[in-house]
């Protein structure tokens, strides 16, 4: 039966069940609206059941012949498309890569070279901040020490580690230079207050292990009669040491060593630290290139 349309109130209710539920109206099924929990909407036209339309296989689509153009990406506000690639970068040349000769002999024009065999790695020498002695002296205890080497008669006074040959050199009123270079060739303990160098490239027999080289622009070379020259290291001839400043006076140098010749060849003594600026290059043990080393 379905919907109907009531004869009194013109109202639609659901024939199915039971009469009208207009509650005005006379010809309310009142047994129906009681059992209602709330008073029902009276529909004004009668409801329409939903339309479906049967269901029809979509057609497959027809494949796209024609050939995709791809869109030039855009580049994002600010920041620009990628430049072109051109190959590959150039190589830049460390300062830990080994020395051209061409660039080995012109790093060596106009410098006072020396160098020294070390068993210490780079970087540990870097930790160093270069060579020192055993017992380091301060500036004014190596001119002290070289005062002392020169027939000056006073209490000369060391750190307490070389009290040894503080004694000894305070025994001994009539000292020079010779005296100090042969004390230094002797001396191999490990409370001596010098570091050993070479003016060649063979470090005094000590080249098994690490060669350090090193160079000074301006050297001056001064005899005990205190004739002061510049020539080079390996040239000191004699008995006699000479004395090695990086100013024609002691009283100011701040590079204090002792140019010691022999049979075997000049030794270089520096009664000073060698600092890591002035180490240039080395040569790893059993190497035959040179590299750079970093001071900085």
């Amino acid at each position: 039966m379905g919907f109907k349309q009531c004869s009194s109130c013109k109202g639609y209710y659901n024939a199915n069940r039971g009469g009208c539920i207009n509650p005005e109206c006379t010809a309310c099924d009142r047994a129906r609206t009681a059992n209602l929990i709330s008073t029902p909407v009276i529909p004004k036209a009668k409801p329409r059941r939903p339309v479906t339309k049967p269901w029809v296989k979509p057609k497959p689509k027809r494949p796209d012949t024609k050939p995709s153009i791809k869109k030039k990406p855009r580049p994002a506000s600010g920041i620009g498309t990628p430049p072109k690639l051109a190959g590959p970068s150039p190589v830049v040349v460390l300062k830990s890569d080994t020395m051209a000769e061409s660039e080995l002999q012109r790093s060596d024009i106009g410098y006072h070279n020396i160098y020294r065999g070390d068993t210490r790695t780079p970087s540990q020498l870097t930790a160093y901040d270069g060579f020192t002695a055993w017992v380091e002296l301060s500036k004014e205890q190596a001119r002290n020490v070289i005062r002392r080497s020169q027939g000056q008669n006073f209490n000369l006074k060391l750190p307490k580690e070389a009290k040894r040959l503080e004694d000894a050199f305070n025994r001994n009123m009539n000292l020079n230079l010779l005296t100090l270079g042969r004390q230094i060739k002797l001396e191999k303990a490990g409370d001596t207050f010098h570091v050993s160098t070479d003016p060649t490239e063979g470090c005094g027999g000590y080249a098994s292990g690490y060669i350090y080289a090193m160079k000074f622009k301006t050297l001056y070379l001064i005899d005990k009669a205190g004739n002061v020259s510049t020539g080079s290291l390996k040239d000191v001839r004699g008995i006699n040491p000479k004395l090695v400043l990086d100013t024609p006076s002691l009283s100011n140098a701040n590079i204090i060593g002792l140019a010691i010749p022999g049979q075997a060849g000049v030794e270089v003594a520096f009664l000073t630290k060698i600092p890591m600026k002035n180490i240039y290059k080395y040569r790893i043990p059993q190497g035959q290139g040179w590299n750079y080393l970093e001071s900085e």
